[in-house]
C-alpha cells in the first residue's frame, strides 16, 4: 500500500480486510486539519480497530454522511454521538453516530520518530491542546511567525 492513492470505499474494504487478519493499516497524513501535531505528507499514522470505548482526546479515522474520510480527534462524546475537530481547526463537527468511527490512531512515525500515547508531545494535544481551541490559530501563527 505504499504510496498508492485509494477511492474512500477502497480504502475501507483494505481497512476492515486487515483489521479482521489483526494487522494495523499505516496511512500518510494529507491535508492540513491535523497540524500541528500531524504535517501533510510528512508523517504516517497507523490506524487499528476500534476496540475500547472512544473518550475525549482520541484520534478517530471517520466516514461522514458524505462518504469522505477524516482523521480528526475526538472533542467530545455524548448520547448524540461524537463530537469532532482536527488540530487546526475550531470548527467542530457532530454528533456523528458512533458507526462513523473505523479505525483509531493510537500511534504514528512523526518527523520520523515513532510516537504513541505515552508520548509527552501525544499528551499534550490530547489533554491541554484539546481543551483550548479558541486560542489554537493565534498560538500557531505565532509559531508560524517565529519559524519565518
Amino acid at each position: 500500500m505504499k504510496n498508492e492513492v485509494y477511492s474512500a470505499d477502497d480504502f475501507v474494504k483494505i481497512l476492515n480486510s486487515k483489521f479482521n487478519n489483526d494487522e494495523s493499516v499505516q496511512l500518510k497524513v494529507t491535508g492540513n486539519s491535523m497540524v500541528p501535531l500531524f504535517v501533510h505528507k510528512r508523517d504516517t499514522v497507523i490506524l487499528t480497530p476500534v476496540t475500547d470505548e472512544i473518550k475525549k482526546g482520541d484520534i478517530i479515522f471517520y466516514r461522514r454522511k458524505n462518504g469522505k474520510c477524516v482523521l480528526h480527534r475526538v472533542k467530545k462524546v455524548t448520547k448524540e454521538g461524537l463530537y469532532f475537530v482536527g488540530d487546526s481547526q475550531t470548527k467542530i463537527e457532530g454528533p456523528l453516530d458512533r458507526s462513523c468511527a473505523l479505525a483509531i490512531c493510537k500511534a504514528a512515525d512523526r518527523k520520523g520518530r515513532y510516537i504513541n500515547e505515552k508520548n509527552l508531545i501525544w499528551k499534550f494535544f490530547r489533554y491541554i491542546w484539546i481543551n483550548i481551541i479558541p486560542l489554537r490559530l493565534p498560538i500557531i501563527r505565532f509559531i508560524s511567525k517565529i519559524k519565518n
